[in-house]
């Protein structure tokens, strides 16, 4: 019975793999480590959309650790469904002992945006004001007020929309207390903070916290891509292939051949030619060369005016030469 038992269990597996669909393009390594890199990300030249999607992939380290190359991120883990990378997001510290402080980001001109549903600015301080810069005309930040219960001394504050500058300002708001005290800044996935942060000032231990970035698709106006950006659970843009096409955005758009699947309106003499997206109707040359060579037999003046009929596809009116100028005479049937 457990043999039994052991086979199903593999057999079950076995399916689950061959159901799964792939998440990188053909040929193209999946894993960076423990990270698993969808596309439109990729480790290898041709397996990620574009540069802003070559993963850096570090194996002398063990865990393996992979970094977005383009913005010089490390991504703790990728989700092509949600269309959002974890990465470690630097803490912006003031007069903290023993710690060095991390660096601002900037991402403006990428297709990256910091996640406005995931994220929250977190400002940690007794008396602490943590502005947001950079981001005019919007003016984002929080006032921490000192508590006796030291953990509860800290602020947060909402992310607008689009948000792809992270350089706070920290100032103390009372010249007389605490100005010299340690204050953080961060960006933080706000689950994870909620989840895993009892006191925030433990966090001045740590170089970093994981944040959502989002992703807009970038593609080429000859592309036979349609694209729209909306906000749900985070920032990105929901694609689709053109009419004409069939398969995905992200591994590509196929043409679909109407002519062979018999999706056009070609009909009688006309030839269906498929074409990229669509299909043209054409006078098939093969009836023409058939009609040309029936009416070789015909007089002069008849085989002219059925050659023009059969180039106007069967018209019942043919131009006939007059010695009076043009007239229209019926054609032959």
């Amino acid at each position: 019975k457990m043999v039994w038992k052991l086979v199903f269990q593999l057999m079950l597996m076995f399916q689950v793999a061959a159901a799964a669909a792939p998440i990188a393009r053909s040929g193209c390594p999946d894993r960076c480590g423990d990270i698993s890199i969808p596309y439109p990300f990729g480790i290898r030249k041709d397996c990620y959309m574009n540069e802003w999607f070559a993963i850096e992939c570090n194996a002398s380290v063990n865990p393996a650790r992979a970094f977005i190359s383009r913005i010089n991120m490390e991504v703790l883990n990728i989700s092509a469904e949600r269309a959002t990378a974890t990465v470690k997001s630097p803490i912006i510290s003031s007069n903290c002992t023993g710690r060095e402080d991390g660096v601002p980001l900037n991402l403006t001109g990428t297709p990256f945006v910091f996640s406005r549903y995931d994220n929250v600015f977190i400002a940690v301080g007794c008396n602490t004001q943590a502005l947001m810069t950079g981001i005019t005309p919007n003016l984002i930040g929080c006032v921490s007020t000192c508590s006796d219960v030291k953990s509860k001394n800290f602020c947060e504050a909402l992310l607008p929309s689009s948000l792809q500058v992270f350089n706070p300002r920290i100032e103390a708001t009372d010249d007389n207390q605490d100005r010299e005290g340690c204050k953080l800044a961060f960006l933080v996935n706000h689950t994870w903070f909620e989840s895993n942060v009892s006191d925030p000032f433990s966090l001045q231990s740590r170089d970093y916290v994981p944040a959502e970035l989002g992703w807009a698709m970038n593609v080429n106006a000859d592309d036979p891509v349609y694209c729209r950006g909306y906000y749900n659970e985070s920032f990105r843009s929901e694609c689709e292939c053109d009419g004409g096409y069939e398969g995905s955005p992200d591994l590509g758009c196929i043409d679909v051949d109407e002519c062979k699947e018999s999706k056009h309106s070609c009909r009688g003499l006309l030839k269906c030619v498929n074409t990229r997206g669509y299909f043209n109707c054409e006078i098939n040359k093969l009836y023409i060369a058939l009609i040309a060579t029936s009416i070789e037999s015909l007089p002069t003046r008849k085989r002219k005016r059925e050659m023009e009929c059969a180039l106007v596809k069967k018209s019942a009116i043919c131009k006939e030469e007059g010695t009076k100028g043009k007239a229209m005479v019926p054609c032959l049937r």
